[in-house]
């Protein structure tokens, strides 16, 4: 799987273990808004979006990996952190 980051923008302070947010762009053509790539205990993750509701969408762990990896170099070259 290929991706592209089509916008990244730290959290702002005091969003807890949230890093930043970001849109992508998968090699499949389908883009998904507002993940968010969070810090934990062992190591990052990315996240779907949420509303009033819950979750509006929900990663397969493979996919939340692969992503996060992604996110995390574009936070390192955008001085995201």
């Amino acid at each position: 799987m290929t991706a592209t980051i089509l916008n990244i923008s730290p959290a702002r302070s005091g969003a807890g273990n949230v890093k930043a947010y970001f849109d992508v762009q998968l090699d499949s053509g389908l883009k998904l808004y507002r993940l968010r790539l969070t810090q934990g205990r062992n190591g990052y993750r990315v996240y779907g979006p949420r509303d009033q509701f819950g979750d509006t969408v929900t990663l397969p762990i493979a996919l939340a990996d692969q992503l996060a990896i992604i996110a995390k170099g574009a936070v390192a070259n955008h001085g995201c952190s």
